[in-house]
């Protein structure tokens, strides 16, 4: 194992999961069936936030209840049907799994979606503990969340690697004393995610099996 890194976490959406593609549709859906103006694709990828209630509050205003809900029926008649993991990741994970890695999902996604996509996606076997925001003591870019999956997966700050596709990812894992890495192939921000200084890019997911 490389440099006494022992356990590698990602996050779920964008980065191992490709999800914008209908989460931008449920979001102008809900514009649509709560007389909201439909914000543009820039506006969605530039108020894209913590957790999907802050989200639709910064694209489509208060109150939240209606497009909220508006929302999730929307996302969940059609996530497991149209959304799937990125290329390459289930070969990349299992080769990192093979190679003796620790692998962990930590992710702020609600539960009920993301571990019904994470079965869904054939990619739960590989995975040593996975949790959304329901498990977590504290949402990212807080550290208290990975300092969490750390204890679970009994490794220490210096043993690990969080690697995510957006800013949130990398101030959570600097907070914890994690390195940190960024999903350059599912992010929708690569300006800004590499202007807040990861430890490591990588274009392309496969390229993590040759990276460790």
């Amino acid at each position: 194992m490389q440099n006494g890194l022992k356990a590698i976490i990602f996050d779920w959406d964008q980065t191992l999961y490709e999800t914008f593609p209908l989460h931008r549709a449920g979001i102008e859906h809900a514009a649509r069936e709560c007389s909201r103006e439909v914000p543009s694709v820039g506006a969605i990828i530039k108020e894209y936030a913590t957790t999907i209630e802050k989200h639709l509050q910064n694209v489509l205003g208060l109150p939240l209840e209606a497009p909220l809900a508006s929302y999730l029926r929307f996302y969940y008649q059609r996530n497991l049907a149209l959304c799937r993991p990125f290329p390459k990741a289930a070969e990349t994970v299992a080769g990192l799994k093979e190679k003796g890695y620790r692998l962990a999902i930590l992710s702020n996604k609600e539960d009920r979606a993301g571990f019904q996509e994470v079965e869904a996606s054939g990619l739960a076997p590989l995975f040593d503990a996975v949790a959304f925001r329901e498990q977590v003591p504290e949402l990212k870019p807080g550290p208290g969340g990975l300092l969490w999956m750390l204890n679970s997966l009994g490794v220490s700050p210096a043993q690990a690697l969080y690697i995510g596709d957006e800013p949130r990812n990398i101030q959570c894992a600097r907070r914890a004393g994690v390195r940190s890495g960024a999903a350059l192939w599912g992010t929708l921000r690569p300006e800004e995610l590499q202007a807040i200084g990861p430890d490591s890019t990588w274009d392309r997911l496969e390229a993590l099996t040759q990276a460790f």
